[in-house]
């Protein structure tokens, strides 16, 4: 059965443990597959994710005030898409994020205050769709301090890929 959720998440989660709705809500949360906080302009963190272990897909699109996203991310492990497009304040992606085995694709287009990926994205074989159009991403040192391109870190074998892969990597510095 498909959920979709269009509230807050924070309501959920703020239900005392004693409230007789508690054990509907945490069944409801348990089976929910589609989280979309779009909009949330007064998110700043996002919540654990520990209550949401079935999502697909997650959608935090223009939250603008978006600063982090929490490190239980990685515990999504049926996460397909992950949209955080336009979250501006956003500084980084958790490491965590490579620990997504299903990922297939990944927005962060406009998130103009990102400076960093993490290194592991290189390993995540199922990402099929990267865009990142409007990030500035500056080169980065490799351990033999050798300056390397920022897309040389994600995918090292970009010129043989192993499968498709679709990256929008407009304005990114070469």
């Amino acid at each position: 059965m498909l959920l979709i959720c269009l509230f807050s998440f924070h309501f959920c989660l703020r239900i005392k443990r004693n409230n007789n709705q508690h054990f509907f809500l945490l069944q409801f949360l348990e089976s929910l597959k589609i989280l979309d906080l779009s909009h949330s302009h007064c998110l700043c963190k996002t919540p654990d994710f520990l209550e949401v272990p079935n999502l697909e897909r997650l959608i935090l699109e223009n939250s603008a005030r978006l600063v982090e996203v929490h490190k239980s991310v990685r515990q999504l492990h049926r996460l397909a898409l992950l949209n955080l497009k336009y979250c501006k304040n956003l500084r980084k992606l958790p490491r965590s994020i490579v620990k997504l085995n299903f990922l297939e694709t990944l927005d962060i287009s406009g998130c103009s205050n990102i400076k960093e990926l993490p290194v592991e994205m290189g390993t995540m074989d199922s990402l099929t769709m990267f865009n990142a159009n409007g990030i500035v991403i500056s080169p980065l040192l490799s351990t033999t301090k050798e300056v390397k391109p920022w897309y040389s870190f994600i995918w090292p074998s970009l010129s043989k890929p192993r499968k498709s892969v679709e990256i929008a990597v407009a304005l990114l510095s070469r």
